[in-house]
């Protein structure tokens, strides 16, 4: 047989030949050697012979794949497409992602005129191997001969040419391949369709909707931009581009944009309804909640305007209406495993009420997805603490976060290598700050760090109940900032970091507050305290830190909407995460003694009117009694803690964790010595 490739690879075909012949004859069940004597005698055109062999090589080896892939193709040279289709659907039973099977399968399909079947064969093919060159352009063949385009005669050799290259054809074959996920394929035939048509708007908006898929968020934003520059009353470029900038914390900018496209569609309900999450992030309300109204009078049965609106009203203390606003989104589908979390957060439970058996229908359900399992795992979690059934509620919490963990596929050691990355960074920077640039720091920051569930909401909200300082809660800028800046990848300049403090407090300046102190209360932000001490020499930071065992357990019964708190659905990570911070808070109280004020959430309960002063006193500020009655306080908090901040202080919320304590071993034991 080694011979026989051997002779093949020097054009010998008869010598070739007697030597497979000679292999069987010593071994005749050898299936490799009867199907590599077919491969020879097909491309000697004895094609009813390489049938035989490869029959044989079959009957000896039933799943041998390339023996049927092989056959097919004797049958379909032969003309006998049937048994060709046949041969490769076969092929791909036992070796289902051959890619060169498929096209070959796809090929016959279309010569049997079965170009639907052929069109799914080929974007199976491009699932797996996307910038698969072949079959984008079968592909592309298919479905032009699906559409009817006429092809062009081949002058050459009097066949059909379907190359196709008109602007049409390839904006409707990006559009097919958007669809089946194959995005690099999709955009390069949008930008070949851009090409020929330069200023086809629907096309620019086409390749922006794919660029956001793909996450690249600013060159989606220039194909809108395009699109509504091409067409102005294009609705929904409008739209599209508000969304990018409401991704990118432009608030101004996004509901400029969905303002236009209600002005070009009146009826559109989901510019009206997104014009609503840009006023609400941008802490207009009331703006918000009449965006809300608009969509549902447009589509009374929209799902998301009715839990957007019930969050605005959670977020804002509106708590009956919110209830309100969830239960008509459970009206609308019954069936929203994230309606009814927002509703199992918001209410209290005695057990009696019937919408906890609805929850557990819907959780054991087999119909039911592991994402909706994951708000459901949650929300029953919460509703069996309400009840004081912590047995059934940790067991709820722990299938909730372990289907969570699956879903993020995070792994720890990403975070530790950047703690790492910026310990090692700082340990040799020198400590002497930059100085800002005059006129760029009109307002002071205060920053509020710490692990999540630690306190810091309420810390803020004790601090916006000041005159002198706006809430503006959790900002993602400065994450945001630092990962564009990409500071861990070479040397990272004075003047990118100070290129980085004016940006930020570009955006901060632009908050619309008169008041001078503005917070962040981004807890994370704690990773990135040496940054900020080195762009904003005159910032104040809070460090609040709780019982470490107090914290991991609320932040593990927490489900976070944000992807960013990967660590938080598995105990184990859970705790290494928290000793890694504790480590590093260390590392900045080290490396800057004096320029980090420590806050003990404990110590704030007990204490509430001294610790206050003293928090008031450390911001250079005059005392004023309304810190005190921080829950009476009007403003939006966007927080999971957004129902505490509205009751006054109680004492012993860092002992609630010891309810599950029988359940909490492994955890008890890893926060040793924290």
């Amino acid at each position: 047989n080694i011979l026989g490739a051997a002779n093949l690879n020097l054009g010998r075909a008869e010598e070739t030949l007697k030597s497979y012949r000679r292999a069987i004859e010593i071994n005749p069940r050898f299936s490799d050697a009867h199907n590599n004597m077919g491969t020879v005698l097909y491309h000697q055109g004895n094609l009813d012979q390489a049938i035989e062999s490869y029959h044989l090589a079959i009957e000896i080896e039933p799943g041998f794949a390339d023996a049927y892939y092989n056959m097919g193709n004797a049958f379909k040279q032969k003309g006998d497409l049937t048994k060709a289709v046949e041969n490769y659907r076969k092929s791909l039973l036992h070796q289902p992602n051959d890619t060169e099977v498929l096209i070959s399968y796809g090929n016959a399909l279309v010569a049997d005129g079965n170009v639907n079947k052929a069109i799914e064969i080929y974007q199976r093919a491009l699932q797996i191997q996307p910038d698969f060159v072949d079959a984008q352009m079968n592909l592309a063949k298919a479905l032009a001969q699906k559409a009817g385009i006429k092809t062009l005669q081949d002058e050459g050799s009097g066949g059909i040419n379907l190359e196709i290259n008109t602007a049409e054809y390839h904006w409707s074959l990006g559009i097919e391949l958007a669809g089946k996920g194959a995005f690099d394929a999709a955009v390069a035939n949008y930008t070949r369709s851009l090409k020929i048509k330069p200023d086809n708007a629907e096309v620019h908006n086409d390749l922006g909707l794919v660029l956001v898929k793909m996450g690249k968020i600013r060159a989606a934003e220039k194909n809108f931009e395009r699109a509504i520059e091409i067409k102005p009353d294009f609705a929904d470029g409008h739209f599209n581009l508000g969304n990018c900038l409401l991704r990118q914390e432009n608030f101004e900018g996004a509901i400029a944009r969905y303002q236009a496209a209600i002005a070009f569609n009146e009826t559109f309900a989901e510019a009206h309804n997104n014009l609503g999450n840009a006023f609400s992030k941008n802490k207009q309300t009331d703006l918000a909640v009449k965006s809300y109204e608009t969509a549902l009078a447009i589509k009374p049965n929209y799902t998301d305007a009715h839990l957007n609106m019930g969050s605005t009203h959670l977020e804002a203390g509106g708590f009956s209406a919110a209830i309100t606003s969830y239960e008509q989104a459970l009206q609308s589908e019954p069936k929203h495993a994230e309606a009814h979390s927002f509703l199992a957060y918001v209410r209290k439970y005695d057990g009696s009420e019937n919408h906890i058996r609805q929850m557990k229908d819907l959780y054991y359900d087999v119909k039911t997805s592991d994402d909706d399992k994951v708000h459901l795992g949650f929300a029953l979690g919460k509703v069996f603490e309400d009840t004081l059934d912590f047995k059934t509620s940790f067991q709820f919490l722990q299938q909730g976060n372990h289907l969570k963990k699956v879903q993020l596929q995070y792994d720890i050691a990403q975070d530790r290598k950047l703690f790492s990355q910026i310990k090692t960074m700082f340990a040799t920077r020198p400590t002497q700050l930059i100085k800002p640039p005059i006129g760029i720091h009109c307002k002071q920051p205060v920053f509020i760090v710490g692990m999540p569930r630690s306190g810091t909401s309420l810390v803020e909200q004790i601090l916006s109940s000041h005159s002198m300082i706006y809430g503006a809660g959790e900002l993602e800028t400065l994450e945001r900032l630092i990962r564009q800046f990409n500071p861990f990848q070479g040397y990272f300049s004075e003047d990118s970091l100070a290129k980085l403090g004016q940006t930020y407090m570009t955006s901060v300046n632009d908050s619309k507050t008169p008041k001078p102190l503005v917070s962040d209360k981004m807890p994370l932000n704690f990773r990135w305290i040496g940054f900020i001490l080195s762009a904003f020499p005159e910032a104040k930071i809070i460090h609040v830190g709780r019982e470490p065992q107090a914290t991991c357990w609320s932040i593990f019964k927490q489900y976070f909407w944000s992807n960013g708190n990967g660590y938080a659905y598995d105990m184990q990570d859970l705790c290494a995460y928290y000793k890694m911070y504790w480590d590093l808070m260390n590392f900045w109280h080290s490396k800057y003694p004096g320029k980090i004020y420590d806050l003990n959430y404990e110590h704030l309960t007990e204490n509430q009117e001294r610790e206050s002063r003293t928090l008031i006193s450390y911001l250079d500020l005059n005392w004023e009694d309304q810190c005190l009655e921080f829950h009476k306080t009007k403003r939006s908090v966007k927080t999971a803690s957004n129902l505490q901040v509205r009751e006054k202080m109680y004492t012993g919320s860092s002992q609630k964790w010891r309810q599950y304590e029988p359940h909490l071993t492994e955890m008890m034991d890893a926060l040793k010595g924290c």
